[in-house]
């Protein structure tokens, strides 16, 4: 793999990393940091929008949505400290969402990593 591509990796990671240090900080109160995380995600879509993250973000935020409502409320399989929606906290699905993005972004780095060069004699 090729360093800008790790660089790429690590940067993409980074945010995701911030948030969930953010939680540890704040995770008592939901609706700051469902703030925080919305904050984030906007900054993220401004900075660096990418054709298919709204998409990539709504496909990860209802599929976890769906699945913590399942381990929650349905199954019981585990419970949150904090639960204010749904048997979860509001943030969770957002952080499924923002982890869905991260996801689609570095396979996206992995997959031009993977193409070879064109143009350029060996």
């Amino acid at each position: 793999m090729r360093s800008k591509s790790i660089l790429e990796i690590i940067l993409q990671t980074f945010l995701f990393l911030v948030g969930a240090c953010i939680t540890y900080f704040f995770w008592k109160n939901s609706l700051l940091l469902t703030g925080i995380y919305l904050a984030i995600l906007l900054a993220i879509f401004l900075v660096n929008y990418q054709q298919g993250d709204f998409f990539a973000f709504c496909y990860g935020a209802v599929l976890g949505f769906a699945i913590e409502v399942f381990a929650t409320d349905i199954t019981h399989l585990h419970t949150f400290a904090n639960a204010d929606f749904f048997g979860m906290p509001m943030w969770m699905p957002i952080v499924w969402g923002s982890f869905s993005l991260l996801m689609k972004r570095i396979g996206i780095i992995i997959y031009k990593d993977a193409q070879p060069e064109t143009g350029k004699h060996k």
